[in-house]
């Protein structure tokens, strides 16, 4: 109205003493006069003060300004004179309710609900007409859609509906809601908005095809406790929060594009049918997997659905219920923590990302289920052991390994179930013994693997390695699979390899019919004292040609960093460092053994020095350098001499 006011004293400056001097300016003033009211009017704002005491929308008494909302009215639903939460009850029977917006706004901790009850069974019950958002719930306010229509549409929004973060819009009708649902905002600040279905019918088809929900949650509640939502369609769904799918509830999709789900799917019971045609839906998860005991993923049609685990930070995976059927669960984000015992019936697929799990967290690859991961990418595997169950003479890969390594073993042949975890320590701490065949094995890694004894276990055991990790393989004719019995290791074997030298690849043992009860142990070993020169040290000489990432912190705050690289020119070692400023240095050639052969002491200046250091005397093979300034350790790093 101040708009309007300054207008018209713009058009009043020739007045005097409150008299109008021409004709000209009393049309002017009647004329912005009514285009003020008229525009007041549009603008009213209707609150809630609650003073009739009943809680009715139609009495006019609990209105601040003692009337009824009409069509051109703003409701706001507030705090501003009732300090606790309340419910607002629209009209029953046959009656519809028009006004221009709803916004419900409670303050913080309170709720405020507005509700279109069961016995309104008009169509429409309730009409935002407004052309803008017509109804806008805020955090703690809800609307309750509980007419008591069959069909059509009782809520009817002429423009759109905002649900905003922890606000929630209930759908606890048998009638439409598919036209309201393509109205919903999914401006910023409405993901966490909840959608609610809570149907009073026995089944119920939603509206998700090319839908954008903020939170969608499914119930049982109003139908007695048990209902089945079914949903098809062929366009990508988007939720900005959870899926919550709740108590009772059968959700059966029909879906041939992706349900992106921003954060948790959440089964509190009920089944979770996947696919019920020949339609593959993937449903992408960014948050954690929440399955409560008694429920049931499944698929009942020729498809072959997907659950992936896509999220950008970790996620948990606490899945206490079921899955059946041909449900493909695939690894294509960041890392996932099982918190509960896992077993898959169908395909497990990694592409990146490690799935963690534990002794108490197992993860169950299941008689039927199948595997997919590139043995040649550390990109996603298994952090912690990982069973299969029922090999009948196959190969089997099991793509284990510990931070960000994966070191994997594979069966060969295999007949049995099968529970392997790769650990990175010294296995001479459970065996100091060499049996015939072996001079010596790894102090850097081994592996458990743990037979079901319930039927015959037998297979050959394929290691892997991969240089500088397994702490060097120099000749593959030597390399050994190493086994564990009675505290001493054995020879196991060394019926095939895979690879090079200096890179990675694989020795497979002899087929292997004794497994013992509890853990067996396999490591890498060497036939020979020149060759394969396992033993090292892992804190000792790290084979790495930089820095470890580990030690990098550390290094930088001792002392200036330094880049180091190595090369063999005829008989000259030549060593560049590059350093952050001057600094003396002291550079110790180790062999295999851990032998200290030559050392030089230098200064070296800020930027690139090359130190030369005689390597004649030096048999072919791999050696190690260690560089030190003062106490600080500055790098370590290995060469080949041939």
């Amino acid at each position: 109205m101040i708009v309007f006011i300054k207008k018209w004293l713009g058009k009043c400056k020739g007045y005097r003493s409150g008299v109008l001097q021409s004709q000209r300016h009393l049309k002017w003033l009647l004329y912005w006069f009514m285009l003020g009211f008229a525009s007041l009017t549009l603008q009213a704002q209707t609150l809630w003060d609650g003073e009739g005491g009943d809680g009715e929308w139609s009495n006019p008494l609990n209105w601040a300004n003692n009337e009824t909302p009409g069509i051109h009215d703003a409701v706001l639903l507030n705090n501003e004179f009732i300090q606790t939460g309340y419910t607002v009850r629209l009209p029953g029977g046959s009656a519809t309710t028009t006004v221009r917006t709803v916004r419900i706004m409670p303050s913080p901790g309170n709720h405020i609900e507005l509700l279109l009850p069961s016995d309104n069974t008009s169509l429409p019950g309730f009409v935002a007409a407004g052309d803008s958002y017509g109804l806008i719930i805020e955090e703690g306010g809800i609307f309750r859609n509980a007419s008591g229509a069959v069909s059509g549409l009782p809520v009817s929004i002429a423009d759109s509906i905002r649900i905003n973060d922890g606000g929630r819009y209930i759908h606890q009708t048998a009638a439409g809601h598919a036209a309201n649902m393509q109205r919903l905002s999914s401006a910023p600040g409405t993901e966490k908005g909840e959608t609610e279905f809570d149907s009073p019918d026995l089944s119920t088809t939603l509206s998700l095809s090319g839908r954008v929900y903020g939170k969608l949650a499914l119930k049982a509640d109003a139908a007695g406790g048990t209902l089945n939502y079914t949903a098809a369609g062929t366009n990508r769904l988007r939720i900005g929060s959870d899926l919550e799918i709740g108590a009772g509830v059968t959700l059966s999709l029909n879906f041939g594009d992706t349900i992106f789900i921003a954060r948790d799917l959440i089964q509190q019971g009920g089944i979770f049918n996947l696919g019920n045609a020949a339609r593959n839906a993937v449903v992408s998860v960014s948050g954690d997997l929440l399955q409560m005991p008694g429920s049931l993923i499944t698929e009942t049609g020729a498809g072959e659905p997907v659950i992936l685990i896509a999220g950008k930070q970790e996620q948990k995976i606490n899945m206490q219920g079921t899955i059946l059927n041909s449900i493909r669960l695939v690894m294509n984000g960041s890392d996932a923590i099982l918190q509960y015992p896992l077993a898959l019936p169908y395909c497990l697929e990694l592409i990146k990302g490690r799935m963690v799990t534990s002794e108490s967290a197992l993860l169950t690859l299941l008689p039927a289920c199948t595997l997919k991961a590139d043995s040649f990418s550390a990109n996603s595997f298994i952090h912690g052991p990982l069973e299969k169950q029922g090999l009948v003479a196959e190969a089997f890969l099991f793509p284990v390994g510990i931070n960000q390594t994966m070191r994997w073993l594979s069966l060969k042949n295999a007949s049995g179930s099968f529970t392997i975890t790769y650990r990175r320590s010294d296995p001479r701490a459970l065996g100091a013994q060499m049996a015939e065949g072996l001079d010596h094995i790894s102090s850097l890694e081994y592996w458990s693997v743990t037979a079901d004894h319930d039927t015959p276990a037998e297979a050959a055991v394929e290691l892997s390695f991969d240089d500088p990790n397994s702490g060097g393989v120099t000749s593959l004719q030597d390399l050994r699979a190493a086994r564990l019995l009675n505290g001493t290791w054995k020879n196991a074997g060394n019926a095939a390899v895979t690879g090079s030298p200096g890179a990675n690849g694989s020795v497979t043992s002899l087929p292997v019919t004794g497994f013992i009860p509890g853990e067996n142990y396999f490591t890498l070993g060497s036939a020979v004292a020149n060759q394969n020169p396992l033993p090292l040290s892992d804190n000792r000489y790290r084979m790495r040609r930089a820095l470890p990432e580990q030690d990098a912190e550390e290094v930088e705050k001792r002392s200036p960093p330094v880049s180091l690289a190595a090369t063999i020119v005829q008989q000259r070692l030549e060593m560049e460092i590059i350093a952050a400023e001057k600094m003396p240095v002291r550079a110790i050639v180790y062999n295999m053994q851990g032998v200290a052969l030559k050392t030089y002491n230098a200064v070296v200046g800020k930027g690139k020095t090359v130190l030369n250091m005689d390597a004649g005397g030096m048999p072919g093979g791999w050696y190690c350098i260690l560089v030190t300034s003062g106490s600080s350790r500055l790098g370590l790093l290995r060469f080949l001499k041939r």
